[in-house]
């Protein structure tokens, strides 16, 4: 029944995610090969340096966190909108488990979506005679998919609470751009930790205590959207 229930998100998701990963991908691979932006640094700036800011802490990170807030909407309040919920709910599972299923699929998702710029760039570099290295890729990797993982279960909160295909995801973009100029302004500025787009970039050591706070509020939002789904009228 657990596969059936993760077959199911992902058909229900397969789509955004296909989109997601193309344009990440595409522009990830426009950076680590054609380097727009490197011909026009002034001083020369090396590849490893360039690959760090073009690839890591640029749009490439802003459009990933879209894509998380993408792979978390749909749910049931939307398949009431279309008319298939009640599909969904003669099914012989709890919704709790139902939502359970849609957050696993979409965390792997997100992950998957965290890897690829890694694995782009990895691959890529050797093929303009340039290098990355691989742990340093593979560190950015886990902390995109960290935040990514914050982000995917907020966007699944709100599509559990909000109603209609387009509102859940105004709420998403509208929350996050407050919540950016919340953590921007004193005294929050002085805490980096609070910033997930400052965990997707940071460099050095992996930081653990941010990644562990992340990882606990994307279950504890999980689990609200669990409760509340379980209480919902279809």
């Amino acid at each position: 029944m657990t596969l059936m229930l993760l077959h199911k998100a992902w058909l229900e998701s397969r789509a955004r995610f296909a989109v997601s990963a193309m344009a990440l991908g595409w522009l990830c691979l426009v950076y680590v090969i054609w380097q727009p932006t490197r011909g026009e640094a002034q001083p020369p700036v090396p590849y490893q340096t360039y690959i760090s800011h073009a690839v890591y802490d640029s749009v490439l990170l802003h459009l990933f966190v879209g894509c998380a807030i993408v792979l978390g909407l749909g749910g049931l309040r939307q398949e009431k909108a279309r008319g298939t919920a009640g599909f969904t709910l003669a099914l012989p599972i709890s919704r709790m488990r139902l939502v359970a299923a849609r957050a696993s699929a979409g965390l792997i998702e997100v992950g998957t979506l965290a890897l690829l710029p890694a694995s782009i760039v990895c691959v890529g570099a050797p093929l303009v005679g340039q290098s990355y290295p691989m742990l340093r890729a593979i560190r950015f990797a886990i902390q995109w998919a960290g935040a990514g993982t914050v982000v995917f279960a907020a966007a699944l909160l709100a599509s559990i609470l909000v109603a209609g295909e387009y509102s859940a995801p105004v709420v998403c973009f509208v929350t996050l751009f407050a919540y950016l100029v919340t953590v921007n302004v004193p005294p929050l500025d002085r805490f980096p930790s609070l910033n997930v787009f400052t965990l997707m970039s940071a460099g050095g050591p992996l930081p653990w205590f941010t990644f562990i706070g992340v990882t606990a509020a994307a279950l504890g939002l999980v689990a609200i959207g669990q409760v509340i789904t379980e209480q919902q009228d279809f």
